[in-house]
């Protein structure tokens, strides 16, 4: 297998003094409006973040019980984090000038029942106040894909909405521009989650700044829609922060203007050697051993997409390929 002499020096995550902590949440399995990406997306960023150093919790197709526990845990985690970082893809809206996002199992007649059936944005910011004075929050929302139309709906607002109040320090990210909508995508993940994984550790980046190279190849992505996808933030960051820091040297990373601190990267990228080896091959085997060894990359969602399409060309000809059951 050519992934063999990759297996003694896998990739490893970033090295910090930084305690960091997220919460990943992907909802596709709706009644109404149903979202083929938002698990995956969520599964991918997963991968991503915990090669950045972050300790995960992921939550997939979560109904509101569940979401707002996983909400309290995370607040309780984040309390003596030095980052902390939400992120949620699936449906949500806007209405009374607050953004909601929706559980699994919701039953929404009018528009006043988002209150009930849905999670309010502001509850995930309201756990993020407080804490550690040089906290960086960092709130991702793919939320904005078409919302089902439901009866008496019409006086929620497609889109979300620009936040009016979030605490310091804190980064806020939309998948699209308030008032508009992002697209599911046709492959593996989202237009925004595949910008995402291939911006968010690349080494020496400012937030800032892999946020605006996500903007501008989610637009180019999605440049022959009928309105393309524009991303956009909002921030009330006071220093620099970043998701891998330079690997030719000590950088500073500062998480707020009077408190900055060293960190020491150690990442290697066997993952992505590996994967050029293999990308353009025909041989299943391959990818089963890539996502084998390399299961939290971000690269291994998109092993898994080229297995599962190797597997339907083979059996359609009549071939068979090794069944191999696939965990994360």
């Amino acid at each position: 297998i050519i992934l063999s002499i990759f297996l003694l020096t896998l990739p490893s995550v970033v090295n910090s003094s930084q305690s960091r902590v997220a919460l990943v949440i992907g909802n596709g399995a709706y009644k109404e409006g149903p979202l083929r990406n938002p698990v995956n997306d969520a599964r991918t960023l997963k991968n991503v973040l915990m090669r950045a150093g972050f300790q995960v919790s992921l939550l997939e197709n979560g109904n509101k019980r569940q979401m707002l526990k996983a909400v309290k845990d995370f607040g309780k985690k984040l309390r003596k984090s030095d980052v902390a970082l939400f992120y949620f893809s699936g449906h949500g809206s806007q209405y009374m000038d607050r953004n909601w996002i929706f559980p699994i199992g919701i039953d929404i007649g009018r528009a006043q029942d988002l209150e009930f059936e849905t999670v309010s944005a502001q509850r995930i910011l309201r756990e993020m106040e407080g804490g550690t004075n040089k906290r960086v929050n960092i709130v991702i929302i793919d939320a904005c894909r078409k919302t089902p139309t439901f009866q008496g709906y019409r006086s929620a607002s497609r889109g979300l909405a620009a936040p009016k109040v979030q605490p310091e320090g804190t980064i806020y990210a939309f998948s699209t521009a308030p008032g508009t909508i992002a697209y599911d995508g046709d492959g593996e993940n989202s237009p925004y989650v595949m910008e995402l994984k291939k911006h968010l550790l690349t080494p020496g980046l400012k937030i800032e700044d892999v946020f605006k190279r996500v903007r501008v190849g989610v637009k180019n992505r999605t440049s022959r829609k009928p309105t393309p996808q524009i991303p956009w933030e909002n921030s009330s960051l006071m220093g620099d922060f970043y998701f891998v820091p330079q690997t030719d040297g000590t950088v500073i990373s500062s998480t707020s203007s009077q408190n900055t601190e060293l960190v020491r990267p150690n990442v290697y990228n066997a993952d992505e050697e590996a994967w050029n080896e293999i990308r353009n091959s025909s041989n299943p085997e391959d990818f089963i051993t890539f996502i084998r060894h390399f299961g939290d990359s971000p690269l291994a969602e998109t092993a898994k997409f080229k297995l599962d399409r190797l597997k339907k060309e083979q059996t359609e000809g009549g071939k068979r390929v090794t069944n191999l059951k696939l965990t994360n």
